[in-house]
């Protein structure tokens, strides 16, 4: 009996290392099943966050877009009223150029006339454009300066120190001290 009974017992514990092992590919399976599900889940929800994130970024782009526009008819605007604020500053000079016109045609009027008339209309536009911040660039007397003076040509002069401007051909000009034209200068050597 003795033989039975070991040949049982190794019977049983056969069995339980059989139980065993598929309890271990059971589990392995779970393991594996469960890795799956929640890579799954992951893969759902990082879609879900990344479908959110797309959402935002188009949102983004949208407003930027209508920001981008808004600004571009803003600066449409200011350049539109810039323009209209000039020009009506500027209608009194025509206004005076045609009186100039039609007083040059009167057989009455004379040179001393009609150069009176030019200056308050040259006196005129200069004001309206100096009050928008248009100045004129001194140059005779000063030293050459690259950046406000373009030499057209060179001069000995004995009196005169080096590199400074003898003459003027044309007037520069600034803008709010933006140079918009340089002066066109003689320079002494």
């Amino acid at each position: 009996m003795c033989e039975k009974e070991a040949e049982g017992q190794t019977n049983i514990e056969e069995e339980i290392k059989q139980d065993d092992v598929l309890l271990n590919e059971e589990q392995v399976e779970t393991t594996e099943n469960a890795d799956k599900i929640v890579e799954d889940a992951k893969a759902v929800i990082e879609n879900e966050e990344v479908e959110k994130y797309i959402i935002r970024l188009q949102r983004l782009q949208a407003d930027y877009d209508n920001l981008r526009r808004r600004s571009q008819k803003e600066k449409q605007q200011i350049g539109q009223m810039t323009k209209e604020t000039l020009i009506c500053g500027i209608l009194p000079v025509i206004d005076n150029f045609e009186r100039a016109l039609q007083a040059f045609e009167n057989e009455e009027s004379t040179k001393q006339v009609l150069k009176e008339g030019m200056q308050m209309v040259f006196r005129q536009l200069m004001d309206i454009l100096t009050g928008e911040g248009l100045e004129a660039i001194s140059a005779v007397g000063e030293p050459f300066d690259i950046n406000k003076h373009e030499a057209m040509m060179q001069v000995e002069k004995d009196e005169v120190e080096s590199n400074q401007v003898v003459d003027e051909f044309q007037k520069g000009y600034t803008l709010k001290s933006k140079v918009i034209r340089p002066t066109k200068v003689t320079v002494a050597k």
